[in-house]
């Protein structure tokens, strides 16, 4: 971090399929969410999401998880 292609994310859990990654930009909105997902390491790509800071948001039905923020370049 910060990262200008790719970035990966890892977790000391198994992130199981019934959890979601949600990247919200500064201004509160939901850029991209990861659903169904089995495993402790996540790949995010920027695929063009512009340049600024963001916050990952690993949540499940049950409530909030983790969060991390991630600089794109």
């Amino acid at each position: 971090n910060p990262f200008a292609d790719q970035t990966r994310l890892m977790f000391d859990h198994m992130v199981c399929p019934d959890e979601t990654l949600d990247l919200v930009d500064l201004n509160g909105r939901t850029v991209r969410t990861l659903r169904g997902m089995n495993t402790r390491e996540v790949v995010l790509s920027r695929e063009g999401l512009p340049s600024g800071l963001y916050v990952a948001f690993l949540h499940s039905t049950a409530g909030p998880i983790t969060n991390t923020r991630l600089i794109i370049e």
